[in-house]
């Protein structure tokens, strides 16, 4: 009695923890990833001031950080 209890609970508990599309690593976040290197990309092809350009490069090396951290490679085809 006392071990299926258990194993419910810990059926649940993960079940609880786990969100589809909001996990590090998911397709759906690393889509997300992608678009905002995209995004800081064109802003910065289109020119601005100087510290505009900064902001902007120091922004999508951070989100090329969190591709990498999340290993978003694997992903590549599904969103393209």
């Amino acid at each position: 009695m006392k071990t299926s209890i258990l194993a419910v609970s810990l059926c649940l508990a993960l079940a609880a923890s786990t969100s589809y599309g909001s996990e590090p690593g998911s397709a759906k976040r690393c889509q997300s990833i992608t678009k905002q290197i995209q995004h800081y990309t064109d802003k910065r092809r289109q020119g601005g001031s100087a510290s505009q350009m900064q902001s902007w490069r120091k922004k999508r090396s951070d989100y090329n950080k969190l591709y990498s951290q999340f290993n978003c490679k694997r992903h590549r085809l599904q969103y393209r």
